[in-house]
């Protein structure tokens, strides 16, 4: 595919606005126009017919374990391998319409070090990998969910200076805001140019203090939730006192309830602070089979993934291209804050300003789906 192109004929969306009929230029792999076809009539360029589509920005998913079978955060593999399923998921990920994701993971310092070592020697996974996503360990022990006991652990200074000199490969961190010397752990991480993630929390709403720029991981999942009496963490996206507050929520309606799902995607706030993730595991995108997670076996039934010994979710096996069509189905959503929620969002909260949006001088990663919004045809900036 050629980097310099037209797409004529679509619905874009580009931010706020939806653009019938549009024309969408690209000149090597850069957007430089974008506007209705009676205004770009004249422009010269290799034609692609985006007749009857929707045109958006390619999908970002910050928090995914794996997917398409490949687990790169596997314990014990070594960083050959660790490489090899790090290119082949991207590629796996590329096709379904995602082109910047980053890798989560549970504390594990040799996963961490062959991912920082693999991201230094491949720029094209640069270009897509966002960096590592790292839950724990500091998190409370009673909201664990799928995080293995023996990855998380007490506050300690040495140990996270000792995690974040893996260099800039860790972009997030879920840490419990309830725990001992915690806030020294956020100067830190602010230090590092690391996002602070609060979660695996049983922290409630009354005793968050001074913590109000937060990002929360996984809305509702591994925290307490809505109580008239004693609110929990999930509660503080929505108080107009906690404006900058940016969350993820998982739309499989198996770790959120389709109730809580509409409730959230209706909700005011989340127009510019809700981040559609998938928290997917190696088995999504396989439908119902059975694997491991950081050696443990799970199963999957297309939809979710669990521990087969306890039935503990673990993970999601649905990938965000799907929740989006079924949040769209269901009426939750409409183009515009299904991008907002699956690209622009994220990429806010990524610190990304060159994509995430259809926007003159971004990257031309472009996805055409067509009115269910199920992906058709993919365009990278570098293909």
């Amino acid at each position: 595919m050629n980097t310099s192109y037209c797409i004529k004929g679509a619905t874009a969306v580009s931010g706020d606005k939806l653009i019938e009929d549009a024309v969408i230029v690209v000149k090597d792999g850069i957007i430089t126009s974008i506007g209705p076809r009676l205004t770009n009539s004249e422009v010269e360029c290799e034609h692609i017919d985006g007749t009857g589509m929707i045109a958006g920005p390619a999908f970002i998913d910050m928090h995914l374990h794996g997917a398409g079978g490949f687990d790169p955060g596997e314990p014990g593999i070594s960083k050959q391998e660790t490489s090899e399923r790090l290119v082949a998921l991207n590629g796996y990920l590329k096709e379904k319409g995602i082109a910047t994701w980053a890798l989560a993971t549970v504390f594990d310092m040799e996963t961490i070090n062959h991912v920082g070592s693999v991201l230094k020697e491949n720029n094209t996974l640069q270009d897509h990998l966002a960096g590592l996503y790292v839950e724990g360990p500091f998190v409370h022990p009673d909201k664990r969910g799928g995080i293995p006991l023996k990855t998380i652990h007490a506050f300690s200074e040495t140990l996270l200076q000792s995690i974040l000199t893996g260099g800039p490969v860790i972009r997030l961190m879920t840490i419990a805001p309830e725990l001992p010397g915690i806030e020294r752990a956020v100067k830190l991480l602010e230090k590092h140019h690391v996002t602070v993630c609060w979660g695996h929390s049983t922290v409630k709403l009354d005793q968050i203090g001074v913590f109000k720029h937060a990002h929360l991981t996984h809305l509702f999942n591994a925290m307490d939730g809505f109580d008239h009496k004693q609110p929990g963490l999930a509660m503080l996206p929505f108080l107009n006192t906690a404006a900058d507050v940016t969350f993820e929520i998982i739309a499989d309606s198996i770790h959120v309830h389709p109730s809580m799902l509409e409730f959230v995607c209706t909700h005011p706030k989340s127009l510019h602070h809700a981040c559609l993730i998938s928290d997917a595991v190696g088995l999504a995108g396989v439908g119902p089979t059975t694997g491991f997670y950081r050696g443990e076996e799970i199963f999957s039934d297309g939809v979710a993934a669990r521990y087969v010994h306890g039935n503990v979710l673990v993970g999601s096996a649905t990938l965000i291209t799907d929740s989006i069509r079924m949040l769209y189905a269901q009426g939750m959503v409409d183009y515009r804050m299904a991008f907002r929620m699956a690209s622009t969002n994220p990429a806010k909260v990524l610190g990304y300003s060159n994509r995430g949006s259809l926007t003159v001088g971004n990257r031309a990663d472009i996805v055409l789906c067509d009115q269910t919004l199920k992906v058709r045809k993919v365009l990278m900036h570098t293909d």
